[in-house]
């Protein structure tokens, strides 16, 4: 490798790392939105490129399909994408920055939604009869991973893994408001383990147990970051040492589960982290053999993306609406699943484009964060900050900003709230009416 390319890739790392620490560690540490996107910058867009020019574990023969892209991609494209890298980190970075002390009054006044947290209650027992529905549909798969036969996994013929997951964000998503609001309720009694010990985050935790059981990690391992998040944020930072226990916990149980879904034992714990971004960075290797940078583009198949936001009952078909990065000349090889999301930002807004969404979702999270004195965008920007740890990384758009972001981390603790709203503003009404013909008969 070229010196320039050991230069962009140390300034890949110590950018984010003394970044992260000025703003995020050196009062002990808070697990932002700007740590956490540091944290799934590094393991899904740096971490690869350094084993790969390490050849670390090059002696593992199951790796050798990710070594043989990585070298024959050439020494230039390695150098544009760790400069493209490092301008999409500083334009996020930047955007964060810039909107230190910025609120948005307006939407702060429309957001503040009031409501009686009892009526969750319905939102509570219809996400729960959902998700228990599609469970039993299910119950051939559980607890199985990813030992369900591939086929299976793959085609999914029911359409019911989908809902399923669906079903498990709802009930995260009624979680946290119920979760927030009661915070706020108790004003400064409030602890963390007061606020979030309670039957919906119970509820919660048995679905996201059963959708781990299908093999599907990353939903779990982003529940814990929102909760991380929800504490050090808002309530009190973590001590260095207790962040690293954390951390090194995090990281054992994740490469544990691994192992366990496995059918054959062939990597080590350790491996077992290296091989995640690995394995999505397949992606992004053989799209670099082809060196296509674009400068600018129009988020044509973003916008396609959008019918996702549909309900299946009203647009069966709606997955095969669904636009195909290869259709707008980005090169597709994905025999795991995953699409590395650099492919995304070149096939949806290319190099300046991607720097300035990167540098508008830092400006917004940050605004969020400074907002957070009303509950529901508390709730928004707990939710949209986690999905910064994995899924954005390392799922198509359709996924990460649809269906991630957009639809449950935006528009569903929206609607809750918003039907809660005025199912109190009903119960009201008929209490008041209740009162005021009491009043005519005493009379």
């Amino acid at each position: 490798m070229e010196p320039q390319f050991f230069i962009l890739l140390a300034a890949n790392i110590l950018v984010p790392a003394i970044a992260t620490y000025m703003c995020c560690v050196a009062k002990g540490l808070e697990v932002n939105h700007l740590s956490i996107f540091t944290f799934g910058f590094l393991f899904y867009w740096i971490l690869p490129t350094a084993l790969g020019a390490s050849q670390l574990l090059a002696y593992n023969s199951q790796l050798k399909p990710i070594y043989y892209l990585f070298d024959r991609v050439s020494p230039s494209s390695l150098n544009i994408y760790l400069l493209i890298s490092l301008g999409f980190y500083l334009s996020f970075f930047c955007g964060h920055v810039m909107s230190r002390g910025v609120r948005w009054r307006t939407i702060e006044k429309c957001a503040s939604l009031h409501f009686d947290s009892r009526l969750l209650t319905l939102h509570l027992l219809l996400g729960t009869a959902v998700f228990a529905v599609y469970a039993y549909f299910l119950r051939d798969q559980l607890f199985k991973g990813y030992n369900v036969a591939q086929d299976q996994f793959i085609s999914d013929p029911l359409g019911i893994r989908g809902p399923f997951a669906a079903s498990c964000m709802f009930l995260e998503c009624v979680a946290f408001v119920y979760t927030v609001y009661l915070d706020f309720k108790l004003a400064h009694t409030a602890t963390f383990l007061r606020v979030i010990i309670n039957r919906y985050m119970l509820v919660v935790l048995m679905a996201l147990l059963l959708d781990l059981s299908l093999g599907q990690r990353h939903f779990i391992l982003t529940a814990a970051f929102m909760l991380t998040l929800y504490r050090t944020v808002f309530f009190k930072r973590l001590s260095l040492p207790t962040a690293f226990f954390l951390f090194v916990t995090s990281l054992a149980a994740a490469g544990a589960a691994a192992l366990i879904r496995q059918k054959v034992i062939s990597f080590s714990p350790l491996e077992i982290i290296f091989v995640e971004p690995l394995f999505t960075s397949l992606a992004l290797f053989y799209y670099l053999r082809e060196a296509v940078f674009p400068l600018i583009r129009f988020p044509y198949p973003l916008i396609g993306d959008l019918v996702l936001l549909i309900p299946r009952a009203l647009m069966p078909n709606k997955m095969a609406l669904m636009s195909n990065l290869s259709d707008v000349g980005i090169p597709v090889f994905s025999p795991m699943g995953t699409i590395h999301s650099f492919l995304s930002f070149m096939a949806n807004f290319g190099v300046l484009g991607s720097f300035g969404m990167a540098f508008l979702l830092g400006f917004v999270l940050n605004v969020l964060k400074s907002s957070s004195t009303v509950p529901l965008l508390r709730v928004i920007y707990i939710m949209l900050s986690a999905q910064l740890a994995f899924s954005f990384w390392r799922d198509p758009f359709a996924f990460s900003f649809v269906k991630g972001m957009l639809e449950f981390s935006i528009l569903v603790p929206i609607l809750i709230c918003a039907s809660s709203n005025v199912l109190s503003g009903l119960v009201r009404r008929k209490n008041l009416r209740i009162a005021r013909r009491l009043e005519e008969f005493a009379l």
